[in-house]
């Protein structure tokens, strides 16, 4: 069988083998330069089964666009594997793109007793950066910005178990063995050196300053959304005096209490995306952001998917300011900007990772789209 679509990065091979495995099929999965490759030997209404429920009960994140199937010699295979990817065609495969934290990542980031608490690069086969850290087809932690970062045994044994949910995950990643954040002034200087950056970086929040937040996907430039000498200074470094920003909230509760939202609206917010989504201003919402981030237009509201940088001004109830930094087409760029904004007298968080730019999402539209990796 051969799958395209977007299954590359969105667990469609421990899918593969979690459907495989319990029907006593022998054969293999991988992934290649055009989608998923499946090969599967055994009974034949265990065959049918299986090739019944593969398109029926596919990973949530995933796409299928084409599906083949062709008989095979046979070769009394034992047992059913993942097997290493296949290159060597012109890559053709679609590159899922990044998602939200899920929940059960999510519960963990905040547990204290876990080994990822407050990590922020914490993901799964469910969520976390897909395209933004993609550096080639097919898609494999080797072709990948985690290429340099080796897994630790606690890691290795989570992404060698099935029934695992980091089975297989490319970018899994801990404390002890992945990227770090780091907080630093305009001058380029470690701040909070021995403590936490990102504390570091809430607190400067909370005093107002803006600090750039180097993420998955590139910047974002964050203030308080209720202080608005940071709002001005702001608007004034990204010659934005009218046009609205987008306002990160805690939950879609709060996002309630100052847009109007319908289903559609409210469905989009809490998507696996996580788009910017621009709705109408609630008549007479009394919550002080909204003037300032937004005084002419509408408001996009965004429910954050890298909160931990903003986590402790959630708490203390302190609304964000979050903006992209800019168009970035690669690292190069990035550090150059990086480089730049420090100079102008910003706060950078630097964790080492790739650009995406963010999406803004208007009622009645749904442009999430994947990522095409082309020979070029």
């Amino acid at each position: 069988m051969h799958i395209e679509g977007v299954v590359q990065g969105v667990g469609f091979r421990p899918f593969v083998f979690r459907l495989a495995h319990p029907l006593g099929l022998d054969g293999f999965v991988l992934n290649d330069s055009r989608g998923v490759v499946v090969e599967v030997e055994g009974a034949p209404d265990e065959i049918q089964l299986f090739l019944e429920r593969l398109p029926a009960e596919p990973p949530p994140l995933s796409s299928t666009e084409r599906m083949s199937v062709a008989e095979v010699p046979f070769t009394a295979g034992a047992g059913f594997d993942i097997l290493n990817s296949e290159r060597g065609q012109p890559p053709s495969a679609l590159v899922a793109p990044d998602t939200a934290t899920c929940i059960a990542c999510l519960a963990e980031l905040f547990d204290p007793s876990d080994r990822r608490y407050r990590y922020p690069f914490i993901n799964c086969t469910d969520c976390g950066p897909r395209f933004t850290i993609v550096r080639g087809i097919p898609y494999d932690r080797p072709l990948t910005t985690m290429a340099g970062f080796r897994m630790c045994d606690r890691c290795r044994t989570e992404y060698d178990d099935p029934l695992d949910r980091r089975f297989h995950a490319q970018p899994n990643a801990c404390p002890a063995c992945g990227p770090q954040a780091g907080l630093v002034d305009a001058e380029d200087r470690p701040v909070a050196a021995e403590g936490d950056p990102v504390a570091a970086a809430e607190e400067a929040l909370l005093q107002g300053s803006i600090v750039a937040v180097k993420g998955v996907g590139g910047f974002h430039l964050a203030c308080r959304a209720d202080h608005e000498a940071a709002v001005a200074r702001l608007r004034g470094r990204k010659h934005r005096e009218d046009r609205p920003f987008a306002l990160m909230v805690p939950e879609l509760a709060a996002a309630r209490a100052l847009i109007e939202m319908d289903q559609a609206e409210a469905a989009l917010l809490g998507s696996p995306e996580r788009p910017i989504v621009l709705a109408r201003r609630r008549p007479g919402a009394s919550v002080a952001p909204v003037a300032t981030v937004s005084a002419r237009f509408h408001n996009g509201i965004a429910e954050g998917t890298a909160r931990i940088c903003v986590r402790e001004a959630e708490r203390r109830g302190v609304s964000t300011v979050v903006l992209s930094g800019g168009v970035f087409q690669n690292a190069l760029l990035l550090e150059r900007t990086s480089a730049l904004l420090a100079r102008a007298g910003l706060h950078v968080l630097v964790p080492r990772l790739l650009p995406s730019n963010d999406g803004g999402i208007s009622y009645g539209q749904a442009a999430v789209a994947s990522a095409v990796l082309s020979a070029e």
